[in-house]
This record gives structure tokens, sequence and C-alpha cells, in this order.
């Protein structure tokens, strides 16, 4: 342990010409040039007093520095708690308020789901609904319209712009197989009942309802009500192409055969 050093004279820390009193305990304000011999001072009671009022002041001073300090600890810790307590409960807030918004939005989106399959099954009823009466007014022989053998002619030679027209023909299957499928069959077709060699319109005709061509086969002799869809050209079987009229039979009756 370092002792202390003795009262006395020693070199000045602070100003190299000159020296300063030590007293024990702590530097005085009595100096002396460097390099003389002053005498030691002579402290009076005074001074004694002077020196402890100095160091209750000091005290003093120190204990009141601490105990500001104290007071600004636990008033920055109370104003830390409670802006903590505002933090959390604006914390809370959001996180309620977050909450509540995806319990609302996941609510619209239910509405919306439930909403857009009502409108899908209500279209969906609709288009059943549709094709429904489509189906009974295309069996329905009254809605067809007979044609003559001009009529026919001039819808033969722009189909397209008879489109969706429902009419009545004849005519006599020319192919019926593998070829063509179960679904579509090629009928030399006429405007008029007759013979079968008075039918010389190439045409396309296609089934129109399930079955309705189920008793059909090659060179039967055909009266159909159908509806002109366009045209409708194909490869024939010596490597060339051609287009013809297209139908869609909805009822087709068999009254008699070619072959």
């Amino acid at each position: 342990m370092t002792q202390p050093h003795p009262p006395g004279w020693y070199p000045d820390p602070h100003r190299r010409e000159l020296q300063r009193y030590w007293d024990g305990e702590q530097w005085t304000d009595r100096t002396a040039p460097r390099g003389t011999s002053p005498k030691e001072p002579d402290f009076s009671p005074a001074d004694a007093d002077a020196k402890k009022r100095g160091t209750r002041r000091a005290l003093i001073i120190a204990g009141v520095i601490a105990v500001v300090v104290l007071v600004v600890i636990a008033v920055g810790a109370v104003v830390n708690q409670r802006d903590q307590q505002k933090a959390d409960r604006a914390e809370a807030s959001k996180s309620s308020e977050s909450v509540q918004f995806s319990i609302e939005r996941e609510s619209r989106a239910r509405d919306a789901a439930s909403s857009s399959a009502a409108r899908a099954a209500e279209a969906a009823q609709a288009r059943a609904a549709y094709e429904s009466r489509r189906r009974a007014t295309m069996l329905d022989k009254s809605s067809y319209t007979a044609v003559s053998a001009r009529e026919w002619a001039q819808i033969a030679k722009d189909p397209t712009s008879a489109r969706n027209k429902r009419i009545v023909v004849y005519g006599r299957v020319t192919q019926f197989d593998a070829g063509t499928g179960s679904d579509v069959m090629r009928v030399s077709v006429g405007g008029e009942p007759g013979d079968w060699y008075d039918y010389d319109t190439n045409t396309m005709v296609f089934s129109g309802d399930p079955g309705v061509l189920d008793d059909v086969v090659k060179d039967d002799l055909v009266t159909m009500w159908v509806q002109v869809e366009g045209e409708f050209s194909y490869d024939t079987q010596i490597g060339g192409s051609t287009t013809a009229p297209k139908l869609t039979a909805f009822i087709v009756e068999v009254t008699g055969s070619s072959g």
C-alpha cells in the first residue's frame, strides 16, 4: 500500500518554475520559487476550520449530486416504464386491430366465395334451363320450315348466310362409316321429297341429339329436321378437299333405302 507523502515543499505539478506546499493530504495555494528554501507555513485554527468546512462542503455537494442523479434515474425509469406501457398498449391495440381486420377479411372472402358459388349455381341452372328449352324446341317438328327445291338450292349455294335456319330436307346417305365417325354422315340432299337420284347436293350432317343417328346406315333414304350451320371443308379420299353445306340434325326418320 502506497504511503502518503509527508507535509512539505515539492515541485509544483503544473508549473516547473515553482514549488508548492503539500499539507499531507492535498496541494495548498502556497507557492515559492523553485530552488529556494521557504519556511514551513503556519496553519491557524481558522485554516483547519476552513479545511474542514471545505471537506464538509465537498461532501454535501457530492451528496446533493448523488441525490440528483438518483432522482434523475428514478424519473427516467418512471418515464421509460410509462413509455413502455404506452407502447405495449399501442402494440396490443394494433394487434387487436390486425386480428379484427383478418377476421373481417376472412368473412368478406367467405361471403365473396359464397356469392360466387351462388352466381355459378344460378348460371348453371340458367344454362340447363336454356338447353332444356332449346332441346324441346329442336325436337318439335313444328318449329321447322319446309323449303322448296329452289329455296334449298339457294341455301346450299351460300349456307353461311342461312345459318341458324331450321328447315326440313330429304336425302340419301352416301357415307356413314369409320371414316366419318358415329355422329357425322355424308348425305346427298334435296329440298323436296322425290326419287333418290333427285337428291344431288353433297352435304355434311352432324348429330344434334344423342342417338339421333343410331338407326341410320349408308344408302338409307331419310327425312331430316335440321339447323343450317354454315360450311364445312374436309379432305376427300382422292387426296383433294371440298366444301359442303353443314347441317345439324335433331330429328331423322328413315323412309326407305336405295340399296
